[in-house]
């Protein structure tokens, strides 16, 4: 597939998604993934996590986003991350909000200042991730609004 015909068929899918028509949605998001597509990878990766039209299976979850991330997508890191978030295998969390927030994912670094944000011992690290999330350009406006109040907090 080429990718103009990827992004109509992933246009496609999201729609059907949206409208809760998961497994319309899943089937084409499939098909282009095992085409080669590391977006509808990466929405794989989150369709297992939520269980949306499909068992929730953790497992499948993680495959799909390191799928992804072998094949470029960087969305994928701070997907897994979040994912093992959820399982509480913190480690290996923190291990991928780090290389999202490399790439620079602000929202990743928002996650990850969460996420070290239990002891003064990483409270400077902390204040660099917000100052980071609030000035890059890869952050959503919402998780810049939260650094904003998460700055407060750290005064």
């Amino acid at each position: 597939m080429n990718s103009v015909k990827f992004e109509n068929r992933y246009l496609q899918a999201d729609a059907f998604s949206e409208a809760g028509k998961h497994k319309e949605a899943l089937k084409l998001f499939i098909e282009m993934a095992s085409a080669g597509d590391s977006s509808s990878m990466s929405r794989l990766g989150i369709i297992y996590a939520e269980g949306l039209g499909v068992e929730k299976d953790i497992g499948e979850s993680i495959r799909w986003d390191l799928r992804a991330i072998e094949a470029g997508d960087t969305a994928s890191l701070n997907n897994l991350a979040l994912t093992y978030c959820s399982i509480r295998e913190f480690r290996k969390a923190k291990y991928w909000f780090e290389r999202a927030v490399a790439t620079g994912d602000g929202d990743a670094a928002l996650e990850l200042a969460r996420l070290l944000y239990v002891s003064d011992k990483e409270l400077d690290e902390v204040r660099k991730l917000i100052t980071f999330v609030i000035t890059c350009k890869h952050a959503t406006p919402s998780a810049r609004e939260e650094a904003v109040k998460f700055a407060e907090v750290l005064k």
